[in-house]
């Protein structure tokens, strides 16, 4: 059925989508807030599939938006009749709570800022029934003005309808210069150890970040498509609204599946995750993308013992996230984007720790494959090709440089390492395995970027 009712529609029957349809044009008499009939209608349907209902009212008494959400929550729209981010929006939003609770949440105060709605009303309703009433309005400084709850039939229309033409006549008039807190709001989940969350919130204030929110869930192992599991996300999706958090850190590094996965469930909340606008966001993604690699640091013997943050700058054969944080702001500059990349990787990739942070990083985003081109004797370890394949992210295998050099849009070059051969005749045998000259060149892509960490020794 072609329906105009937005949101958790699936499994909700024709008759149900119809009569929810019939909301657009129901019309409210001037004055009007919240009529008793509109109240029961919702809360009729609301009962009937256990699942809020949100409905968005101009000041004319117009609904120009219906949503069904889930039977704890509904996605709030950011709808605005106004171009001022700053003013009212000219939209009340009404939504229902199917377990009687008319109190807002949390959550509902949040959105009632972000989006400048004129109003947001939690109604509760049970059994069939509207039960409680409650209302906010935005006062000065973003203030939050609300009473308690009221019965459902005590709705106090006029004095709500005048409460907005006071909160807007505020808000408009508003020129209190206040200094803006430039530091990303940081909300932390792990699942290891109150310890390992403390040690991650003194990584995330180092960096730069304000830490709003900290939270623990005790599992013997992550959940392999969503770390936290389904219902967990969904409830930190909540709490980072409520906290208006700007990222989400998490202390494990997570797959390329996870992170995608999460993404979709935290963007409901909020714009976690945009596309890179900048150079600057670029650097800033960069960090947020690779929190995980803060694993890497705690494998580290000096950053158990040590009281201060320390900085993987490169541990043996393992990791190099200094030098993947400027290897993905390269790629970014040459290439000017991070996903959609088909990227080689020449040399030793057994024991090439840039190599191994590269890949990690690299996971992360969207559209990207791997050509790994390696003797036998160096390819990459099975640790890192397992991650590959439980991410699905594409990736070859070969020895033949020349063979695939017209496929890719980047070559990531590294050199044979002497120090981590203990048969000097076996480094002999293997050091000139790869050399980068003009002819191999031409075989390329004209705008094939080519990268080495360094340092080159022949």
């Amino acid at each position: 059925m072609k329906t105009q009712v937005n949101g958790n529609t699936e499994g909700v029957k024709d008759a149900m989508l119809a009569r929810l349809d019939s909301l657009y044009n129901y019309e409210l008499e001037d004055g009007a807030y919240l009529p008793r009939e509109l109240m029961k209608l919702l809360a009729e349907c609301s009962c009937a599939m256990n699942r809020e209902i949100a409905i968005y009212l101009t000041r004319d008494g117009e609904i120009v938006n219906v949503a069904i959400g889930t039977d704890c929550d509904v996605e709030l729209t950011d709808y605005r009749l106004r171009r001022n981010a700053e003013r009212l929006s000219r939209i009340r939003c009404v939504h229902t709570h199917p377990d009687g609770d008319g109190r807002l949440s949390d959550v509902d105060l949040s959105a009632l800022k972000i989006f400048r709605y004129d109003a947001m009303t939690a109604v509760g309703v049970k059994n069939g029934e509207p039960t409680f009433v409650q209302t906010a309005f935005l006062g000065e400084n973003d203030g939050i003005l609300m009473d308690e709850p009221v019965r459902w039939y005590k709705v106090p229309d006029a004095e709500w309808m005048n409460r907005i033409e006071l909160s807007d006549e505020v808000v408009g008039r508003e020129s209190v210069q206040t200094v803006a807190d430039d530091r990303e709001k940081a909300v932390l989940m792990g699942i290891e150890s109150r310890e390992s969350l403390e040690e991650l919130r003194r990584l995330a204030e180092t960096a730069g970040a304000e830490v709003v929110g900290s939270f623990l869930q005790k599992r013997d192992k992550p959940d392999n498509a969503l770390f936290i599991g389904k219902g967990r996300a969904e409830e930190l999706a909540r709490d980072c609204q409520a906290l208006e958090a700007d990222v989400c850190i998490f202390d494990e590094e997570l797959t390329g599946i996870q992170t995608r996965n999460l993404e979709e469930i935290l963007r409901s909340a909020r714009s976690f995750f945009n596309n890179v606008p900048d150079l600057t966001g670029a650097i800033q993604k960069m960090v947020e993308d690779n929190a995980g690699l803060k694993k890497q640091i705690e494998e580290a013997a000096m950053a158990k013992a040590a009281d201060i943050p320390v900085i993987n700058a490169g541990d043996g054969g393992h990791y190099h996230p200094t030098q993947t944080l400027a290897d993905l702001l390269t790629i970014y500059r040459e290439k000017g984007r991070l996903s959609g990349l088909k990227i080689g990787i020449c040399g030793d990739l057994l024991y090439g720790r840039t190599v191994h942070s590269l890949i990690d990083a690299m996971s992360r985003y969207e559209g990207v494959s791997f050509v790994l081109i390696a003797p036998n004797e160096l390819k990459v370890p099975e640790h890192i090709t397992e991650k590959l394949d439980a991410a699905g992210i594409p990736y070859t295998e070969t020895t033949d440089l020349e063979a695939v050099l017209p496929d890719m849009d980047l070559l990531y070059m590294t050199r044979i390492q002497k120090e981590r051969f203990e048969n000097p005749a076996n480094y002999e045998r293997l050091k000139e395995s790869y050399i980068l000259t003009a002819e191999k060149m031409a075989l390329a892509r004209a705008d094939m970027a080519v990268l080495h960490p360094l340092p080159r020794v022949n």
